[in-house]
């Protein structure tokens, strides 16, 4: 019974344990939850100076940008939380490419602020960042017909990326083994993987998930992590705009947490999972522990039978051994008297042949006369001698 509790312990903290493949987006928790900032008096001069600042609010980075001016997002989102803080006022500029918009921003031409990209030590030498916002796990996509463990299952395989990303730049130093395929946005890496034109995509998880769900892309699934570090993502300012980094930073510093969980109801309902389904992964161990409990209460029920049965044997042999301990002791000389035919035991007390035979052994007497005796004792005797001869008849009739 304490094996049969053993296991099913087991089994269910293996269930428990298997509950931790879910994954987790993490918004991080901001500094303050201030509804209003305070500016410097150096601050409040620059944006006198500068009221309009100009930020990439469109582009083809779902959800955060959206390649049209219809759509909102997470980034108009932020915007108008800083604007209404601030005062600042933004331009919004139209850049579809990632890789222009980055070139436009670190020369100072025709951006001033990007909403959302990751901070990274080369990036800091013509940048400046805020705080980190968002955090996201970094996974591969691969179509549902296939499986994988982990990144080198891929090695030599063809692997979508998108260009100058920083999930990009950081999978050719550490993943050298991939052979990765550079396109200009999410979508395209997608619908490569989608169409069979690439074995998966490598890309953060929550806007590759919001891209998959947005067009369709119902064949591709999460593969496996990556093994690289999360994406983390922040606003970048032009580093000659110290004043307007310090601003933006405050806003962003001063966003509530009730906001942010707000924006992440609204755009990041991911459910991280790989591998094999929870579903199925709690429907095998529940075999298994089925199992194990019918093998080991067998085992039980046989081992209580078994052990019947060896008791019963024993004591059979005990028996046995105690008859042929009796039949031994007719063995041997066994003193008898010469007239009366009585046997002297070991006790030195006389008995019948009768008594004697029958206290060491199984045997029963039953009393009759041998035809001898009968001779001896009935000889003469009317009635003896008329039987006789009608036994001598018989025996001649036959």
């Amino acid at each position: 019974m304490k094996t049969v509790i053993f296991f099913t312990i087991l089994s269910l903290g293996l269930m428990a344990g298997l509950s931790l493949l879910h994954g987790k987006v993490e918004v991080p928790s901001p500094v303050q939850d201030n509804s209003s900032i305070h500016l410097t008096d150096v601050e409040k001069a620059w944006l006198q100076q500068h009221p309009v600042v100009r930020v990439r609010t469109y582009g083809n980075y779902l959800p955060f940008l959206f390649p049209n001016t219809e759509n909102d997002s997470i980034v108009k989102e932020l915007l108008k939380i800083i604007e209404q803080k601030t005062s600042i006022r933004f331009e919004h500029k139209l850049l579809l490419s990632w890789p222009k918009a980055l070139e436009a921003i670190q020369a100072g031409e025709g951006l001033d602020l990007v909403p959302i990209i990751t901070p990274t030590e080369e990036r800091k030498k013509d940048l400046l960042f805020t705080d980190i916002m968002f955090k996201f796990p970094t996974v591969i996509f691969i179509r549902k017909d296939q499986f994988i463990s982990n990144a080198t299952d891929l090695a030599d395989s063809k692997i979508a990326a998108v260009r100058k990303l920083n999930v990009t730049v950081i999978a050719k130093k550490k993943l050298p083994f991939l052979h990765l395929i550079e396109v200009d946005t999410e979508e395209e890496a997608l619908r490569m993987v989608a169409e069979g034109e690439a074995d998966a995509y490598i890309g953060n998880l929550a806007t590759a998930s919001y891209m998959i769900e947005k067009n369709g892309f119902y064949n591709i699934k999460v593969g496996c992590p990556s093994g690289l570090e999360d994406v983390s993502l922040a606003m970048g300012i032009r580093k000659d705009l110290p004043e307007l980094h310090s601003i933006v930073n405050k806003a962003v510093r001063s966003i509530s947490p009730q906001q942010y969980q707000d924006i992440k109801k609204k755009w990041l309902t991911i459910r991280y999972e790989y591998g094999i389904s929870m579903e199925k992964i709690r429907n095998r161990a529940m075999m298994f522990l089925v199992l194990v409990i019918l093998v080991v209460t067998t085992i039980l029920i046989w081992n209580r039978k078994l052990r019947r049965e060896i008791e019963h044997r024993h004591k059979v042999e005990l028996q046995l051994r105690e008859s042929i301990e009796q039949i031994q002791t007719l063995e041997g000389l066994i003193p008898i008297c010469a007239n009366c035919k009585k046997i002297r035991s070991e006790q030195e007390l006389w008995s019948s042949i009768e008594s004697y035979i029958e206290a060491r052994s199984e045997v029963l007497f039953s009393h009759t006369i041998c035809p001898d005796c009968m001779e001896e004792l009935y000889k003469g005797k009317p009635w003896y001698e008329k039987m006789k001869a009608k036994k001598l008849r018989e025996e001649v009739n036959c």
